[in-house]
């Protein structure tokens, strides 16, 4: 099994071997601005800022979001929530114990800034505890980091489908664009990798209604393959708390 899924990525190389652009999203120039500190797109510029709650432009957005995915360890985070990180936060949020998930939940955004779903956790935790200005801010880095997707296509078509960075994350695209998915598709065309979410047309009030969203997922399967090939270290083990 595990030969079958390797050959199975290294054909999906194959196609972007002669450069990571992906749809709209040139890797490659994504690679080099934030990787270089004197570019206005410098990623620990951008990070800093973007904690900071400055306003970022759609463009700074970009380059946060994606060269997110490029930096040491990022690809790790891209492929699913590595090794239970989130367990604490879960338990609390689940128990809407929302003042005792606020300790975890920050230290998941202090390795990962660019996490979508923990920022829209954390913004509802700050609004049930009635702290509006942190509130706010998460609101304005999770809804930031939407229109960074929002800005790489349209999402009706394979060739204008949203590029995304992590699987998650197609799904908070969906539930703020007000669909509900009814399923979900792996296609495999010429331009990477993309999931067709499948969206639930009964709950559609508008016309004409819209049976599905496409979200390319090729850098995910980029970063896979890396790790196979040993080229991004796994994650040091924590060491576990004592009960």
């Amino acid at each position: 099994m595990k030969k079958i899924l390797v050959l199975f990525l290294l054909l999906s190389w194959a196609c972007l071997a002669q450069g990571q652009k992906i749809l709209t999203v040139d890797f490659d120039e994504v690679k080099k601005e934030t990787s270089d500190p004197s570019s206005p797109f410098f990623y620990d510029t951008l990070v800093n800022n973007f904690l900071k709650g400055d306003t970022l432009s759609v463009q700074e957005l970009r380059y946060l979001y994606y060269g997110a995915a490029l930096q040491p360890n990022g690809s790790l985070r891209n492929l699913s929530d590595i090794g239970g990180r989130h367990t604490d936060f879960d338990g609390y949020f689940e128990k809407q114990q929302f003042r005792e998930a606020l300790s975890p939940g920050l230290a998941v955004l202090r390795e990962d800034p660019v996490n979508i779903r923990m920022s829209y956790n954390m913004l509802v935790c700050y609004h049930e505890l009635g702290i509006r200005d942190s509130a706010q801010l998460f609101a304005r880095r999770y809804y930031g980091l939407l229109k960074a997707i929002q800005s790489s296509g349209d999402g009706t078509t394979v060739p204008t489908a949203f590029v995304v960075t992590r699987i998650p994350d197609e799904y908070d695209v969906v539930r703020e664009a007000g669909f509900a998915s009814a399923g979900q598709t792996l296609l495999t065309p010429e331009t990477g990798h993309t999931d067709k979410i499948h969206l639930d047309t009964a709950a559609q009030e508008q016309e004409p209604k819209i049976p599905a969203l496409y979200f390319n997922i090729e850098i995910s399967f980029i970063t896979m393959r890396q790790l196979l090939e040993g080229k991004i270290p796994p994650p040091p083990e924590k060491p576990r708390s004592k009960k």
